[in-house]
């Protein structure tokens, strides 16, 4: 009698994937109005344990990583949070009154439980927090709140109000009541597609125009937009993962009807046990999983075949509910660095930050969390992005690794080793104009190379500048053409592949100098006379000036000449040192015949630079005096 009297307690089921204790089978709990969880093996199709829960439990619904299973306690007015690896509860949360459906958002971090208050009144959803299990908001609602499922992105929350016959839509993130949505009598269950599409509400009402029927809301509009004839008294909705069936329990009838979503047409009717309430779909899809209240038993049903393939019993008298099916989450996320240093790179940065992420088959993105390592320390908690200052010069490496809902960490942490080089280079110059040289080339080529603690020679590179002015990057051997005159200097630097540039570049200064030297002589005597074939002292005063300096005069030639005469005798030119800054030379005066004889004394003055000039005197033996 007490369970025809609790025939309309029934809630959602959700459906988590991840993995059992044995075989890789998906795990399903069972709760059973006399207090107890019956945990079911899916592989092999028996209970393997029972945990005792609170009084009366009703509904439950398993958090997306399978860690834990929140079974809603109707008598006792609280939820049992069930450790799943260890089957034992972990904490108990107080609620409202008459607790009696639950849902998890998809990232695992909340858990709405339904109460439908005492007589109706003060009721509404309790907001759990999966990470203190304690009620972090109320949403207060009226009309005996029952059955509750979360849209697939979160956002909002359909709860199936029974007695006022609407489904009220409930934004997650203020956790305020958008609006009601009004459908028939009696709304009881509630399923969302895996689209997040539409819901379908079953309606428990034993009479009446909405008896027997299912309504399917569009979400986008929050309007009715079908209605489904199915047994009678409809209690518990399931959608399969693909999206393409809902099976709805008939409790009075004891079928269920398989409901094709594309079509909202009734594909077939399974005969079950006897008082279905509770259903379930495995995470592939294959088998549902049926509560039958009143004959203590779950049926099995294999989808493919809309058979029922097995049965399994549960305690005598326990009266099972609600059911979910638990899959842990043993896959680890993956890793990805998505910025920071390059592999195998040099830097001068003493600073490093690094932008990450990764990704999961069941944890969102945005909720994985992560850990990082430095040159081989412990792991510890890190976010996005991580920076790390006053690095040292030398080798480093990153490591970073994803945590997901569920604790399993990436075995393969994404890695990135990098070298800091703060060390610049250094550069000399192996040839080019001499420093503080002078130089009448107005064409200058240095040759250059550096050496670095980090970084090849080969692979330097190297700043060239000259006279502080033109900047070029450059290569040895780097040549400069049409230099003017004047003071030039270059200076050239290296630069290593951490971006180091020496600090102390080599230079050199020189100076260009086309312009050769003033010179100028003057011989005393000028003109010899008598003819007395005597050797005459003649001196030479000679003047040489320069921008740059002189850097030489000296005689280079003596010659004689008379007209009409091949030669001068050899001993007429005596005391002559060519090559040096002779000044005192002895010339014979004498001529042969008629003719005049000269004498022309030739002097080259050099410069600094190079640059040459010559000047003449001479020294006349005339006819006359």
């Amino acid at each position: 009698m007490v369970r025809t009297q609790m025939v309309f307690l029934v809630t959602l089921v959700l459906i988590v994937v991840g993995v059992s204790p044995s075989a890789g089978a998906p795990t399903a709990y069972v709760v059973n109005l006399a207090d107890g969880v019956s945990v079911i093996e899916t592989g092999t199709n028996t209970v393997v344990t029972t945990v005792t829960a609170g009084t009366g439990p009703q509904a439950v619904a398993i958090t997306p990583d399978g860690r834990f299973a929140y079974v809603v306690n109707l008598t006792s007015n609280d939820v049992s949070v069930i450790n799943t690896a260890t089957n034992t509860v972990a904490a108990t949360v107080a609620v409202g009154f008459g607790p009696f459906g639950v849902a998890i958002t998809p990232n695992g971090a909340f858990a709405y439980v339904t109460a439908f208050g005492d007589r109706c009144a003060n009721g509404g959803v309790w907001v759990i927090s999966t990470a203190t299990n304690a009620v972090v908001a109320t949403v207060p609602l009226a009309g005996c709140t029952t059955g509750v499922a979360i849209a697939p992105d979160g956002a909002l929350a359909y709860v199936a109000n029974n007695s006022s016959s609407t489904v009220s839509v409930i934004e997650t993130a203020t956790n305020h009541l958008v609006l009601a949505v009004p459908v028939g009598s009696s709304p009881q269950g509630v399923a969302i597609t895996p689209d997040g599409a539409f819901a379908y509400v079953t309606h428990s009402a034993l009479s009446g125009t909405s008896a027997n029927s299912v309504s399917v809301i569009e979400t986008a509009t929050n309007t009715v937009v079908a209605t489904v004839s199915v047994g009678a008294v409809p209690v518990g909705v399931v959608v399969t993962p693909n999206g393409a069936f809902a099976y709805v329990t008939n409790s009075n009838a004891n079928t269920v009807s398989m409901i094709e979503t594309a079509t909202n047409t009734v594909v077939a009717t399974l005969d079950v046990g006897v008082g279905p309430l509770g259903i379930a779909v495995t995470p592939d899809g294959a088998f549902a999983y049926v509560t039958n209240s009143n004959s203590d038993s779950v049926s099995v049903i294999d989808t493919a075949l809309k058979t029922v393939v097995t049965t399994v019993p549960v305690e005598v008298g326990a009266g099972p509910r609600g059911i979910a099916i638990a899959n842990l989450d043993t896959t680890p996320p993956e890793t990805s660095i998505e910025s920071g240093p390059a592999e195998g790179s040099l830097t001068n940065s003493p600073q490093a930050a690094f932008t990450f992420s990764g990704t999961d088959d069941r944890t969102p993105a945005t909720a994985l969390g992560f850990n990082c390592s430095l040159d081989g320390a412990a792991f510890v908690a890190c976010v996005n992005p991580q920076t790390y200052t006053g690095l040292a010069d030398g080798q480093h490496a990153f490591m970073v690794r994803a945590v997901d809902a569920a604790g399993n960490v990436d075995p393969t942490p994404a890695t990135r080793t990098w070298t800091v080089d703060t060390t610049p280079p250094d550069t000399s110059l192996l040839s080019g104009p001499a420093e503080g040289s002078v130089t009448a080339s107005v064409q200058a080529t240095f040759t250059f190379a550096g050496t670095d603690d980090q970084t090849v020679s080969s692979s330097l590179t190297f700043i060239c500048i000259l006279d502080e002015v033109t900047s070029a990057v450059c290569a040895s051997p780097q040549t400069y053409v049409g230099l003017t005159e004047g003071r030039h200097a270059f200076t050239v630097a290296a630069i290593d592949a951490a971006g180091n540039t020496d600090s102390t570049p080599a230079t050199r200064t020189w100076t260009v100098d086309t312009t050769p030297p003033a010179l100028s002589v003057a011989a005393t005597p000028s003109a010899l006379w008598p003819p007395n074939h005597q050797l005459i002292e003649v001196t030479v005063a000679v003047s040489a000036t320069d921008n740059v300096g002189v850097a030489s005069v000296v005689l280079s030639k003596v010659e004689c000449s008379e007209l009409g005469q091949a030669a001068c005798p050899a001993d007429v030119i005596q005391g002559a040192d060519i090559g040096t800054l002779d000044t005192q030379i002895f010339l014979r005066s004498e001529r042969t015949g008629g003719s005049e004889r000269t004498y022309t004394l030739t002097y080259l003055a050099t410069d600094l630079a190079g640059n040459t000039v010559t000047a003449t005197a001479t020294v006349v033996v005339g006819r006359l005096p």
